[in-house]
């Protein structure tokens, strides 16, 4: 299943470009099926099928507000690690997911935080906002209480709306299991090491060697880091889209 798994790590829009390019791979522009493809984003967003496609082609829309919260709970369920929805705080991730799995309206939210306008939810949830500890431990107590019943909602959520187009083709899986020495003999000596550090990187950021750093630490690591880690960030997403696009079905008759 999908959401077993991580398919890509990166802030919404990334996803949602990283989303865009593999539904395209698999339904180039005109496909019979586009349209049933992207009808579990709307659903489960509660947007028209043609507002799922603008999100899809244009980085510069983006949903806002309940949607919003929808998109990156969606884009979770798939396997996707949004980065917006990764650092939140655990009460407050539990609470924008009551929201998001229609277990709390945001009309309810809004009454149990106390804010005279709906949309400063929207912006404490969103991180543009800040709150006190009071209404931080609201929304612990709103998601503790109601905590059984959201996961098994976002159980029957992953069956229900799983986009089977996301998962590697056959072709693409058996392609993709290479034997370790077969990869030294097929890659350049420089990508073979490349390859072998990213994966010993990735299990370090996965033990969560850069998580609660203290705001110390982070001041030390943008002073020593700050420009590795963007450039690293942008060859990564380049290499990334590079293998996405191999699944894309080539042009007839040239171009």
């Amino acid at each position: 299943m999908t959401g077993d798994r991580e398919v890509f790590r990166g802030h919404l829009d990334e996803c949602l470009r990283h989303l865009a390019a593999r539904l395209e791979s698999r339904f180039p522009k005109g496909a019979k099926g586009l349209t049933k493809a992207r009808l579990p984003i709307a659903t489960f967003c509660g947007v028209a099928e043609r507002t799922v496609e603008r999100w899809l082609s244009s980085s510069d829309i983006m949903p806002v507000g309940e949607q919003h919260l929808k998109l990156m709970c969606f884009l979770d369920l798939q396997g996707y690690r949004v980065i917006e929805l990764e650092r939140m705080k655990r009460g407050r991730r539990g609470f924008s997911e009551l929201i998001a799995f229609g277990l709390l309206s945001v009309e309810q939210a809004n009454q149990t935080l106390g804010y005279k306008n709906i949309q400063d939810v929207y912006s404490v949830l969103q991180g543009r906002q800040g709150t006190s500890e009071e209404k931080d431990q609201k929304m612990w107590d709103a998601w503790k209480e109601r905590k059984e019943e959201l996961a098994k909602k976002k159980e029957e959520a992953r069956d229900r709306y799983r986009l089977d187009w996301l998962e590697p083709s056959p072709a693409a899986k058996s392609s993709s299991v290479v034997e370790p020495a077969h990869v030294a003999h097929e890659l350049d000596p420089r990508a073979t090491a490349a390859l072998s550090i990213m994966q010993g990187l990735l299990r370090l950021l996965e033990d969560g060697t850069f998580k609660n750093l203290k705001p110390r630490e982070l001041k030390t690591l943008q002073r020593t880091g700050g420009e590795t880690i963007p450039r690293l960030s942008a060859q990564l997403s380049t290499l990334s889209s590079a293998l996405i696009m191999l699944d894309q079905p080539k042009s007839r008759g040239g171009s």
